[in-house]
């Protein structure tokens, strides 16, 4: 597969990830995804990728944020 057709399909696995994960998702979305997701071995290949990408920004993310409220907190204010 030339580069800027895997390039396409992630974003597609992107756009399916980011679609399926929002609470107005709907039962036609799921239907569309399915389709494209048995369309091809690159879509189920793109859409692998996409969720091992995705479960480790669900650990590194609040980490993340755990990390900078932290920070913010621990920082020292200045006398008004």
């Amino acid at each position: 597969m030339a580069s800027r057709q895997r390039d396409a399909v992630a974003e597609e696995a992107r756009h399916w990830c980011v679609l399926l994960r929002d609470e107005d998702a709907t039962d036609s979305d799921r239907d569309a995804f399915e389709r494209w997701l048995a369309a091809s071995a690159a879509h189920r290949d793109a859409w692998a990728r996409t969720e091992r990408l995705w479960s480790r920004l669900d650990i590194v993310v609040p980490a993340i944020r755990a990390r900078e409220e932290g920070i913010g907190a621990a920082a020292p204010r200045r006398p008004a």
